[in-house]
């Protein structure tokens, strides 16, 4: 664990010493004994390590990785400065996938989408709720079969055998956007001679009909019909 610690840490300073753009801008010559980029560690390395609340995070800092961080603010500070770290984060992130080069390496010709919804209200607070409403919507989520205020990530991963898809696209849509709708916006960036493979929300035969013009395979599950062989369909 140390050398996966030292190892982010190294990365973060590395991409914010590329990107102008991630130092923090302040309104007066004060610098945090702890820095920016000390957070952003933190937070990935508690994620690395399955702690996915802020608190569990600094209690796990707290606990285990004082000694390493000697400067660590209470929860409060630390929770109010990783907020403001929002933009940062997207410019991280964007970094990490272009470093990735996927136009150039492609693992496999098989690809897969889905998506996963971003609740910040549920339920009958879904409609009342009024973060973000230039981007969160309420949507339904069928999953869980419950109403939602939110946004959707949708992602396109290349397989990999033996391995967690890498992912090639990741994207945000508000809320009530469905699976398909969202494919279909992006559907002239997706590149000839793949197979894409999805769950039933995106079974559309015209659409299947179209990407095959492109040489691009849609691949969705059959629901299989009472009495029937899904071997005759």
């Amino acid at each position: 664990m140390d050398n996966q610690l030292i190892q982010i840490y190294l990365l973060v300073c590395q991409i914010y010493n590329s990107h102008s753009s991630l130092k923090y801008q302040r309104l007066s010559n004060f610098k945090p004994v702890f820095t920016d980029e000390e957070i952003i560690t933190i937070y990935l390395f508690g994620q690395l390590n399955e702690k996915f609340k802020h608190r569990q995070i600094h209690n796990f800092i707290r606990q285990y990785w004082l000694d390493w961080f000697p400067h660590l603010p209470s929860y409060q500070a630390f929770n109010r400065r990783l907020n403001l770290l929002n933009d940062n984060f997207q410019t991280l992130f964007a970094h990490l996938l272009n470093s990735l080069n996927f136009k150039k390496k492609r693992f496999s010709e098989d690809f897969l989408i889905d998506s996963m919804p971003i609740m910040l209200a549920l339920g009958s607070r879904a409609k009342r709720a009024r973060v973000a409403p230039e981007i969160e919507k309420t949507g339904f989520c069928a999953t869980k079969q419950i109403n939602f205020h939110g946004v959707r990530i949708h992602l396109i991963g290349n397989r990999r055998t033996g391995s967690l898809p890498t992912p090639t696209r990741i994207w945000l849509k508000e809320g009530n956007v469905h699976d398909l709708t969202a494919l279909r916006e992006i559907r002239d960036e997706l590149p000839a001679g793949i197979n894409l493979f999805g769950d039933k929300a995106y079974a559309d035969t015209s659409f299947r009909k179209e990407l095959e013009s492109r040489k691009i395979k849609l691949l969705t599950p059959l629901k299989k019909p009472k009495k029937e062989d899904l071997s005759d369909q």
